[in-house]
C-alpha cells in the first residue's frame, strides 16, 4: 500500500499545481461558433458546460 502511494503521490501533486496553476487563464467563450471556429484552428477539442438550478 506504501508503495503503491509513493508512486502516485507525485502524479496527483502534480496535476493539482498543474490545474491551480492555470485555473484563471481560462479563456470561456460564450459562442459556440466562435469556440468551434477557434478550436478548429488551434487543433483543440471543445469542452461544453451545461449548467441549471432547477
Amino acid at each position: 500500500m506504501q508503495d503503491a502511494l509513493r508512486k502516485v503521490a507525485p502524479a496527483m501533486a502534480l496535476f493539482w499545481v498543474v490545474t491551480t496553476a492555470h485555473a484563471d487563464g481560462i479563456a470561456w467563450l460564450h459562442s459556440y461558433d466562435e469556440a468551434l471556429k477557434q478550436a478548429k484552428e488551434n487543433n483543440r477539442v471543445v469542452m461544453i458546460d451545461f449548467y441549471t438550478d432547477w
